[in-house]
């Protein structure tokens, strides 16, 4: 209880800040200002392929962040995901189909 951690001179003022109904004004304009922030400043996504999020929202990160992750990959001859199902198709196909190789 907040009443038992402060000095009597303050203990009235405390207890007006702790109380449920004070809290809940509290809750209530956080709640009023995250909607208007979400409203106003954060743009509709709905129906946007996810390639296209990068011009929505204005930067270069997705695009960036598939270019550095290419570039480790080749530093480290990391192959990609294609070349790693191509490779698991093949030892799992039986040996009479791979006679291609």
């Amino acid at each position: 209880m907040p009443s038992d951690i402060f000095l009597p001179g303050v203990r009235s003022k405390d207890v007006r800040y702790w109380s449920p109904s004070h809290l809940a004004h509290l809750f209530l304009a956080f709640c009023v200002i995250l909607i208007v922030r979400v409203t106003f400043f954060v743009p509709e996504t709905k129906g946007v392929p996810i390639e296209e999020m990068d011009k929505r929202f204005g930067r270069n990160q997705g695009q960036a962040y598939l270019k550095r992750i290419m570039e480790i990959r080749s530093r480290l001859d990391i192959p990609s995901a294609e070349e790693r199902d191509l490779a698991k198709a093949k030892r799992t196909m039986p040996p009479w189909k791979n006679r291609s190789e």
